[in-house]
């Protein structure tokens, strides 16, 4: 999100990432949310959306803007917006089994 918000002014169609952004991060909170395990332990499902942010988003930077530049990847640069719901995924799984002890 902090890396959406960034390149909100210098690349076309970030406005677009940052919706996705948001999207995801609901549906990852409405899904941890969602086992009883989660809700007694919504600090760790926030920390692991957070930790999750933090990943993609200095994963995003370093891909996306080498040495301080943007940098156009073309088509292939979508693939980099898939980062994000796969962090996701990682975050949930790891953030419910902690919470299932």
């Amino acid at each position: 999100m902090i890396f959406s918000l960034f390149a909100l002014g210098r690349i076309n169609g970030a406005g677009v990432m940052l919706a996705g952004v948001l999207v995801c991060a609901a549906l990852y909170l409405a899904l941890c949310l969602c086992v009883p395990a989660n809700r007694r332990g919504w600090r760790r499902v926030l920390l692991g959306l957070l930790a999750a942010e933090l990943v993609c988003d200095a994963l995003w930077y370093w891909m996306y803007f080498p040495g301080g530049e943007y940098r156009n990847w073309g088509i292939g640069g979508v693939y980099g917006a898939a980062l994000w719901p796969l962090a996701l995924c990682i975050a949930g799984g790891g953030v419910t089994a902690l919470n299932s002890d």
